[in-house]
């Protein structure tokens, strides 16, 4: 390709006309799979004398190029890769500092795709370039190079990668030190923080997942230790800490080397050189090393840096300071270096983490500028890597894991400070001040408020002295910090009345005032403290008279922010102001779908871009914001319950986000569709014209696999369009055909799942549910899943000495039993045709006696009676009409039973009388058992050995009892629950009256056959069915 003809192109397409430009970026699409295009590009970029703008727009449509499109053989010529690979790096040497930087994206790539196999020369070729040292183009291009070589050895263990890593190692990482050393000897640019910042990722890479051998040695830990530290400890040069932008500077080559010099110390202490349970590599000898030779070092720079730092004499970037924040909380867990730190630790919080929590100039400004950014980054953003997040992480770790030492110190010095502060007019910095106090305060507040905390009974005082007086600040960021303080103080034990009032009238004086005049930050926390005390009885009364009004500041503030707390909070308010907000109802579900789809409009378009990043924070913001709206709008729905027309119409108000979630397959919102549905059909107790128009859609889904994934989630609504759609489904064949499909498709399971237990079990409870639900005109469909179901259920269940009770194996015979019900004469003669029919029968009776669930017994009684109802039946049944007989006993014994238990099942469920399983989970820590396992003092060898038996004997415990639980899978028997809140197409079929009938007429239509299978039975077994006709009678 003529290189000139292309430079042309590339020109065109900056030019000012937009006719030009669209014309060129055509022919340059065109041109782009073209032999010989990428060669050409890189013959523009490396043309010096070429326009400096034409070679950056060919650098970066060939970066593009290449990294979307390497590894796809259609999209690149396979014949000129190797002479990109051999011309990447001299061009890279050769081109100027920004298109340098456009080109390492497709450095990485090229590397990670074909090094070593495609590549092998690439290393000796890097070793020529670090030898350079006279030519910084070509020293940083080798380094840059190494750095991607490494890269790719980051997720290898050291067993795979021993014998080509550790000779790289042993070859260049010398080099590299004395490289970057000899940049700390000199000044330092930009250029060479660049080389700086590699030199110290080719470290990260290498020790990312493992720890080389080599580098385990104490001359490489004391000689890199050293490195970082110097690196850190290097004066930042005077275009940096001239600076009045703290951005700017964090993005400068030195502000990254900064951040890699202690962030890899970082981690290496954490996942090398630590004490921990989890802990996957031990290396004692190299933990024993760096605790004793390069530890005391780094603690000694890193607390020389902090007070500098605290002076304001010297500067950090934010990602240091993160790193090194997160350094000293873990230095805390471990017993050695807490020793270090203990006598700094109240230095440490007054100079260097209360300064971090009191808001920065740049965070006032955003919470003035753009409130909901600061919602999100500030409030609702534990994520990023900000220095403030980590100083509350080193808070919460001092007071938690050394509690004895740190907390009453840590609370007298938030107390004396905020003390001072009131007496002090509050300007704008004593309002920083009480922000930061009163977050360190919010921070620990969780060891406050338990009962045996020493602070418990002081708690209620501190929350009337301290915060409930700045709800009234004229700054806004200090009240919502004071309103999250009082959510964080609701288990205080606040009984003065005058409190308590102070403290929920605050709490609502933001919903109750003009809300154009309150900050969204101040209403966030706001909803937020009613969510925390919205079960105190007083509350609920005040809340009470104004929940309207604020239920619909709920909603704007919700339509303002995508923040899914708003959305719980509302749902709570429903929860507990039913009532009150009935006549409200339909305008909110309409408000709560509205603002559902608006997020839902903004997925889909997000979604539909090309660059698209499921990752991105704002997206799962939203949707996660949606999930909550639907959670909602489901809230809303019971609350109606009673009301049937209501319930129509709310249907048909938030049917639209069914079909938008369904139509575009949103898989996400799956689960509380699938709730939707199931609900708003089982409240109406039937199948609205609404909901017959979604299951197309929900049948599309499963068709598509998407359904498939969810499954578990959407079973029960399609269970209640069997069972209370059934008219409806018996005249619509189509709509059958559907279920069936359905059925297949999730027995079947996903592609990597074929045929799994769960999926089998489920799709033979949704074939006899729809068996159930259609009666008798199931009959046609019967034989297609007989011919679905029966092969599989011969090779699992065979063996009636060893049946297991199991979800399988019932639903196995249950499947086979519905049948029988509405479809013998087939199903007889599929099990003959299987050579399975004897052993069914075995398999049923050996079954019948431990049926404990009411549709169990339900569903054999009705499978009994049919079988007599058809007399030539009788001959193949093992034991003849006397066994018949002898079951149906067994069963009416056990069916008052099952109903009691299952009525007093559903008068008892209440969803608040869930209750925490200690026995399964563990209780949480109290007061006094969250301290680590290093106390502060050493305990004497007595009491480390006791403390060692009752450890083991916990130990011991937890791993038998988890042993049970997990092995009750694999017991001969499983116990099989009642699903007490789920609909079934037996629940209106009463057995009693059904054996009344069918025994009368049997007697007068066939006495013979009575006989046979009544007047064979024991007395004890004769007085049940005597029982129930007096009963009836």
């Amino acid at each position: 390709m003529d290189p000139n003809t292309l430079l042309q192109c590339f020109a065109s397409t900056l030019e000012v006309q937009q006719a030009v430009r669209e014309q060129a970026e055509a022919q340059l699409r065109q041109l782009a799979d073209s032999p010989g295009f990428l060669g050409a590009c890189l013959d523009i970029i490396a043309a010096n004398d070429a326009p400096s703008h034409c070679r950056k727009a060919a650098a970066v449509y060939f970066k593009n190029r290449v990294v979307r499109y390497w590894r796809e053989a259609d999209r690149i010529d396979e014949g000129e890769k190797p002479v990109l690979r051999e011309r990447l790096l001299p061009v890279m040497c050769g081109v100027d500092w920004p298109n340098k930087h456009q080109l390492l994206p497709v450095l990485r790539a090229i590397v990670s795709s074909d090094y070593p196999a495609q590549w092998p020369q690439l290393l000796n070729d890097v070793g020529v370039l670090l030898q350079k040292n006279d030519n910084v183009h070509e020293l940083y291009t080798g380094i840059v190079c190494f750095a991607e070589v490494c890269r790719s050895y980051r997720w290898v263990e050291n067993h795979e990668r021993l014998e080509s890593l550790d000779p790289i190692i042993v070859q260049v990482f010398p080099h590299l030190l004395s490289v970057g050393n000899a940049i700390l000897d000199g000044e330092i640019t930009e250029v060479s923080a660049d080389v700086l910042k590699h030199i110290l990722k080719c470290y990260k890479f290498v020790t990312y997942h493992d720890l080389p051998a080599v580098l385990q040695t104490k001359e490489a830990l004391v000689a890199w230790g050293e490195f970082h530290c110097r690196v850190i400890s290097t004066e930042p040069p005077a275009y940096v800490a001239s600076s009045t932008s703290d951005l700017e500077s964090s993005q400068t080559q030195v502000s990254r080397s900064y951040k890699w010099s202690v962030a890899n110390i970082e981690r290496l202490f954490r996942r090398y050189a630590s004490k921990s349970l989890s802990s996957r590599f031990l290396y004692e000898n190299f933990k024993t090393m760096f605790v004793s030779d390069v530890l005391p070092h780094v603690m000694s720079i890193y607390l020389g840096l902090m007070e500098k730092w605290c002076r304001g004499e010297r500067w950090l970037p934010k990602s240091a300071l993160y790193h090194l924040l997160e350094f000293l909380s873990h230095c805390v867990t471990q017993k050695e270096s807490w020793k270090t730190i203990k006598p700094f630790f109240e230095s440490i919080v007054t100079h260097f983490i209360y300064p971090l929590l009191c808001p920065s100039n740049e965070t006032l400004e955003l919470f003035e500028t753009d409130p909901a950014d600061y919602i999100n980054s500030k409030l609702d953003n534990f994520d990023d890597s900000e220095p403030d997040v980590a100083a509350l992480g080193l808070l919460v770790t001092l007071a938690t894991k050394r509690k004895k030492s740190t907390l009453q110190p840590m609370v007298a010095f938030a107390y004396n400070q905020l003390t001072t502060l009131c007496l002090q007019p509050e300007d704008l910095e004593v309002a920083r001040k009480k922000d930061g106090a009163l977050r360190l305060i919010g921070g620990i507040s969780h060891l406050l408020t338990q009962t045996d905390s020493p602070f418990y009974t002081q708690s209620a005082g501190f929350l009337k002295e301290m915060v409930l007086p700045n709800l009234a600040s004229k700054h806004e960021f200090l009240v919502a910090r004071s309103l999250d303080v009082c959510g964080l103080f609701a288990d205080a034990p606040i009984e003065d009345p005058e409190t308590l009032s102070l403290l929920f009238n605050g709490i609502l004086q933001p919903f109750t005032s003009d809300s154009s005049n309150v900050s969204l930050p101040v209403l966030l926390q706001s909803a937020l403290g009613i969510q925390a005390y919205i079960h105190h009885p007083q509350f609920q009364q005040i809340l009470s008279n104004v929940i309207l009004p604020t239920m619909l500041k709920l909603l704007e503030l919700s339509n303002e922010i995508d923040n899914e707390s708003v959305s719980v909070v509302m749902q709570e308010c429903v929860e507990n102001f039913s009532q009150q907000l009935q006549p409200f109802g339909a305008d909110l579900m309409k408000n709560l779908v509205d603002q559902f789809l608006r997020l839902c409009s903004e997925l889909k378009e997000a979604t539909d871009n090309e660059e698209f990043d499921v990752y991105n924070d704002e997206t799962a913001d939203k949707t996660t914001a949606a999930i909550g709206l639907l959670n909602t709008m489901i809230t809303v729905l019971l609350s109606f319950e009673n009301s049937r027309e209501v319930c129509i119409h709310l249907e048909e108000t938030f049917s639209p986000a069914i079909e938008f979630a369904l139509t575009n397959e949103i898989d996400e919102f799956f689960t509380e569709i699938g709730e939707l549905i199931e609900n708003s059909i089982f409240l109406l107790r039937s199948v609205t014209p609404v909901m017959w128009g979604h299951f197309a859609q929900l049948n599309k889904v499963f068709t598509n696999g998407f359904g498939l994934m969810y499954a578990d989630e959407l079973f029960p609504c399609l269970k209640n369009y069997m069972v209370y759609g059934s008219d409806h489904l018996a005249a619509h064949p189509e709509l059958v055909a559907s279920f069936i499909n359905i059925i297949e498709l999730i027995a079947k399971g996903e592609e990597d799942d074929t045929e799994s237990y769960e999926a089998v079990t489920q799709g033979l409870e949704l074939a006899q549910t729809l068996i159930l639900s259609l009666q008798h005109n199931s009959t046609p469909y019967v034989g297609q899943l007989c011919q679905s179901f029966l092969p599989l259920l011969v090779q699992t269940v065979s063996d009636p000495s060893h049946i297991k009770m199991s979800a399988m194996v019932v639903h196995s015979i249950n499947f086979v039993v519905s049948c029988l019900v509405y479809g013998l004469n087939n199903t007889f003669a599929m099990l003959e045709e299987l050579q399975y029919l004897p052993t069914f029968f075995n398999l049923w009776f050996a079954l019948i006696p431990k049926f404990k669930k009411v549709y169990d017994i339900k569903l054999s009684i009705l499978g009994l009676v049919s079988l007599v109802n058809n007399p030539e039946s009788m001959q193949v049944v093992p034991g003849g009409a006397n066994a018949v007989g002898s079951s149906l006993s067994i069963l009416f014994k056990e069916l008052p039973a099952a109903i009691r238990n299952l009525d007093k099942q559903r008068k008892e469920f209440s969803t608040d009388q869930f209750e925490y399983d200690n026995a399964m989970f563990g209780s949480g820590p109290s007061y006094d058992e969250e301290d680590s396992d290093f106390e502060d003092e050493a305990p004497s060898a007595d009491a480390t050995a006791e403390s060692n038996d009752v450890s083991k004997e916990k130990a011991l415990e937890m791993l038998k009892q988890e042993s049970g639980y997990f092995s009750s899978f694999d017991d001969e028997e499983e116990a099989i629950h009642e699903d007490f809140l789920g609909v079934s197409p037996l629940d209106t079929v009463d057995p009693f009256a059904i054996f009344k009938e069918f025994s009368t007429t049997l007697q007068v239509n066939n006495p013979a056959l009575y006989g046979a299978v009544f007047n064979g039975l024991a007395e004890e077994e004769r007085q049940i069915f005597i029982d129930i006709f007096s009963v009836l009678n």
